[in-house]
């Protein structure tokens, strides 16, 4: 594997967060698999940090809202990928607070609503289950998915 210079590298990682925003540890990720130096790497982050290449707020606002929007997911799911990105927790929190609880408890009822057209089980346990541990696996509250479950099957499973 050819090693890149420092210059190159730079101009590399200032044209890739020019483009889309990306995170100090996947900077990093991608300048060790350039096969750049430590030295070098922590240069080239302070560069980008301080001309605003990276900006780990507008990172996470940006990361919360696209994974809500087109993912569907959780907050908890979000933090969770957030956290493995190594990015403070403080930061992570002020993106999610920013989500409006109206539109995220609507998107979390359509999605089990969704997936429970999609459940052929007769039995209102499995049922239950299945969309708790699809609930789950998307980031959703554990409170918000019994609430909605509860709502769901007494309205619509009774009426069969």
């Amino acid at each position: 594997m050819k090693t890149i210079n420092k210059d190159e590298a730079l101009v590399m990682m200032t044209n890739l967060c020019a483009r889309q925003e990306k995170c100090t540890s996947e900077v990093i990720q991608k300048l060790k698999t350039l096969g750049v130096s430590q030295n070098n790497i922590d240069e080239i982050i302070d560069y980008l940090i301080d001309n605003n290449y990276i900006d780990l707020k507008r990172y996470c606002t940006s990361f919360v809202n696209d994974k809500l929007k087109f993912n569907k997911w959780g907050k908890n799911k979000i933090r969770y990928e957030l956290r493995s990105k190594n990015i403070d927790s403080s930061i992570i929190e002020q993106a999610i607070s920013q989500i409006d609880e109206t539109e995220y408890k609507d998107l979390q009822i359509s999605e089990l609503t969704k997936k429970m057209k999609t459940i052929e089980d007769a039995d209102k346990q499995k049922i239950y289950s299945k969309l708790f541990n699809f609930a789950t696996s998307r980031g959703y509250s554990t409170d918000i998915i019994k609430y909605i479950l509860n709502n769901k099957q007494s309205n619509t499973l009774e009426d069969d």
